[in-house]
């Protein structure tokens, strides 16, 4: 019985790690598109341009048979997290002094479900900086 009751404690312990990492991965995506988005507008035309098609590849390395339309297809919020790590990869600064990019594998995933996380990181970039960073709601979801 107390074999079973320790076994118990540590799945429980273990399912409440994953969910809170979850949730530090989906407020970090969130965050990348924010910042993205703010870093991207203030880029001239050729770096935007790079920026795409960096995202592009990035999209293709994970076997996406048409980049460009699945690029298109995101959400607001995860085409920018995607132009986050293309960022990232061309070495391009947040434009937001203090802040850097998070490394995300798929931002696209990270940001499914991210309502919340987006709505925090939205308030934490206004609180900090006196930004008004916005981006559409995410497909299905409720806005927060």
């Amino acid at each position: 019985m107390l074999i079973a009751a320790l076994l118990l404690s540590c799945v429980l312990v273990a399912l409440w790690l994953l969910h809170r990492r979850r949730g530090a991965v989906r407020y970090r995506a969130a965050h990348n598109a924010l910042v993205a988005k703010y870093t991207y507008h203030g880029l001239d035309i050729e770096l935007q341009e790079a920026v795409y098609n960096r995202a592009i590849h990035e999209l293709r390395t994970v076997g996406v048979v048409d980049p460009a339309a699945r690029l298109d297809a995101l959400d607001e919020a995860q085409r920018y997290g995607y132009y986050a790590a293309a960022m990232a990869a061309l070495y391009i600064s947040p434009a937001i002094s203090g802040e850097k990019w998070w490394p995300i594998r798929d931002p696209a995933g990270a940001l499914r479900g991210a309502s919340t996380q987006l709505a925090s990181a939205r308030e934490r970039l206004a609180s900090t900086y006196g930004l008004q960073l916005e981006l559409e709601p995410l497909t299905g979801e409720r806005t927060a």
